[in-house]
């Protein structure tokens, strides 16, 4: 299993879909405690908040349970389509400001599109607390 070190940054997420285009097994170690200081984007790639249970989180502070393990999702297009728009968006301005910005991120977003479809969703998604109170979360490979 790969370990990842989170990053809110392009760089981690681009590192995420190549194991996950591999069919590598990842384990994301965050410094996370509570479930409020979370990204958005990495709530929404594994549906966190759909997930939030009192087995993994305190239902009333927010603060993560020691110990414990509990099944998320993985929302591929999340991932993908989100990195690529930006990334297109980020060429396109390069070349023609704003115009070129609103093309770039266009096709970006069918590029991560595409991608998205063709990564299959075999992979299993979990949060496990470490016994220090940090979220990790692990992915299964294909």
């Amino acid at each position: 299993m790969k370990k990842l070190v989170f990053a809110e940054t392009e760089e981690f997420y681009q590192k995420l879909v190549e194991c996950l285009k591999l069919g590598t097994g990842i384990e994301i170690i965050t410094d996370y405690n509570r479930f409020s200081d979370l990204p958005p984007r990495l709530k929404q790639i594994f549906e966190l908040e759909y997930h939030r249970t009192g087995v993994w989180t305190n239902a009333v502070t927010g603060v993560f349970i020691p110990s414990s393990i509990a099944p998320v999702g993985l929302n591929l297009k999340a991932l993908i389509v989100l990195g690529s728009t930006a990334m297109g968006a980020g060429i396109g301005g390069f070349f023609g400001l704003i115009p070129g910005a609103v093309v770039g991120g266009a096709i970006g977003l069918t590029a991560g599109t595409v991608s998205a479809i063709l990564l299959d969703n075999k992979h299993q998604a979990e949060v496990e607390i470490d016994p220090q109170g940090r979220l990790h979360i692990k992915v299964s490979g294909n």
